[in-house]
């Protein structure tokens, strides 16, 4: 199917209004980044992310705020996996400063959690018991506040008292996330994988190949 709208692209090219190719480069580059997720081929995700970049800086503004978060939130997901911190943290400071997502949002909750995640793989441990506390704060005042979301902020907290604890920590916490199951948080981002690579110093990336291998 994939193969087939590429194949559509390439014979409307000349013809198709700027409407057309708007929503051509939204489905079908969303469509296949999301598969290579799915699939584990975090490689091939990743060599989309300059076509994806290079789409959202020619349609700007007409690219629909949601289309937009997502792009963004996947091209986190992307480079995180593959341990691409920086550019991580590029990507999801966008999404915050690009698209504006209600706080009431899934979305918005667990890309906070993901910003956490970044800055400490950064080593920026001076912003992160400040940007830990406010991400508690205003999770916290959601109806959605998920129980996992509560466990990682902990984790977190308690790391950074006890960096010496760190690998015992991430192991309780992979223990309770798998025990909550919380299926809509875990579809977003598979923050059981990226823990798991944590404790075996490998990449989410490698986590996921070898759990599919």
């Amino acid at each position: 199917m994939l193969a087939k709208l590429n194949a559509l692209v390439t014979k409307l090219e000349k013809t198709a209004n700027d409407d057309l190719k708007l929503k051509l480069f939204g489905s079908i580059y969303s469509l296949e980044i999301h598969m290579y997720v799915q699939k584990a081929e975090f490689e091939k995700a990743y060599a989309l992310i300059p076509k994806i970049v290079f789409g959202i800086q020619e349609y700007g503004s007409k690219v629909p705020p949601i289309r937009l978060a997502d792009f963004y939130y996947s091209m986190t997901a992307v480079c995180i996996a593959l341990q691409k911190y920086s550019e991580a943290l590029q990507y999801i400071n966008q999404l915050f400063s690009s698209v504006k997502i209600a706080e009431t949002e899934d979305l918005y909750a667990f890309a906070q959690l993901i910003k956490i995640m970044i800055h400490y793989e950064l080593e920026h441990t001076d912003l992160l018991p400040y940007i830990t506390q406010s991400t508690y704060r205003c999770l916290k005042k959601s109806e959605k506040f998920y129980k996992s979301e509560k466990l990682i902020l902990q984790t977190y907290k308690s790391v950074l008292n006890n960096p010496s604890k760190e690998k015992e920590l991430f192991k309780k916490l992979v223990a309770g996330l798998k025990a909550e199951n919380e299926e809509v948080m875990l579809n977003h981002f598979d923050f059981i994988s990226f823990f798991k690579g944590k404790i075996k110093g490998s990449s989410m990336s490698d986590i996921l190949k070898k759990g599919r291998g």
